[in-house]
């Protein structure tokens, strides 16, 4: 009797098939095995033939860029079927707690972001995880900017987004290495994405591939791991960096590093207050409204004149070999 069923799940990470068989899941990690919880929800059938069957699936693996994302597919498949799942849908609402849409409440944030990656750019850049686009939405005077995210409704709502930008391209992009721009850039932006991948260092050996031998790797990841609270555990964060690890990350992937600094100091206290003391399991909009409009531009001016030895983030500049 061919059976056929829907599957719901979480956490899945690199390219992965499912069995729908009634009773198990059949799960495969291209690369390294999954781990795999099955519920089940529902069994009905219909015409005496076909059952439908649905599962509640909840992977980890430590193939892929964003662990522990939800998900649905949406159409029923058989278990011959061993096509892969829509991958990716869903993943920048599970990895940031917003919608594609809520991305225009720290303007002053973001252009601080841009003045401390741009220095260290190339004239062709790909951006990895850029999500809605939010970075690249500010970043001009480039050749080719390409954005990527591994959430397929990230990717058409960049597309949209920039519609009227020649030079900026929208394209659905893993970390699993199996993808590789035909044409390498000048430099890679990784903004708060290394902190989703297990084996970071991997990740970091991979994309270099799409790099220009001499090209620059900027990383802009979570500071310190004493701030690590229930946010970070809910959006799927292995770590939060320091100089040091996310340096050694780097250097174990054959990159040489130029920068490692802590900043946004103030920041990593409202941080401390809000998540790690006060258990937020999301930022209140309201609050990050008020830190963008008083507290960015005090962050800004401190940063400018003082290597600060703390900090809510750690940036990190490195080069691949020429």
């Amino acid at each position: 009797m061919a059976r056929y069923g829907w599957v719901r799940y979480a956490g899945l990470a690199g390219r992965s098939r499912f069995g729908c068989v009634p009773d198990r899941v059949n799960f495969d990690v291209v690369g390294a095995p999954g781990r795999v919880r099955v519920s089940p929800l529902l069994a009905s059938a219909e015409d005496g033939q076909n059952a439908h069957f649905g599962y509640h699936v909840v992977i980890r693996s430590p193939v892929g860029a964003l662990p522990w994302w939800a998900a649905t597919m949406r159409s029923p498949m058989t278990c011959d079927d061993q096509s892969p799942v829509d991958q990716g849908q869903g993943a920048f609402t599970a990895a940031t707690g917003r919608a594609l849409e809520n991305d225009r409440g720290k303007p002053r944030y973001m252009a601080y972001q841009r003045e401390l990656i741009r220095p260290h750019c190339g004239r062709t850049v790909l951006e990895v995880g850029a999500g809605t686009g939010e970075f690249a939405d500010g970043f001009t005077g480039t050749d080719r900017y390409v954005v990527t995210d591994v959430d397929p409704g990230a990717v058409s709502h960049m597309k949209e987004r920039f519609q009227h930008r020649p030079e900026v391209e929208a394209m659905q992009f893993d970390l699993d290495g199996q993808q590789v721009l035909d044409d390498p850039v000048e430099s890679l932006i990784a903004i708060n994405v290394l902190e989703h991948v297990e084996e970071d260092a991997a990740a970091l050996r991979s994309l270099s591939e799409s790099l220009r031998p001499g090209g620059s790797v900027i990383l802009f990841v979570p500071g310190y791991q004493r701030l690590y609270g229930e946010f970070d555990r809910k959006v799927g964060h292995f770590r939060r960096y320091t100089p040091s690890t996310v340096s050694a990350a780097a250097r174990e992937a054959e990159l040489r590093v130029e920068v490692a600094r802590p900043v946004n100091f103030v920041g990593a206290f409202a941080w401390w207050a809000a998540v790690r003391k006060g258990g937020a399991g999301a930022p209140n909009p309201r609050l990050v409204s008020v830190y963008d409009r008083f507290l960015v531009p005090v962050t800004r001016r401190i940063e400018k004149h003082v290597r600060v030895p703390f900090g809510q983030s750690v940036l990190c500049v490195a080069r691949k070999a020429r």
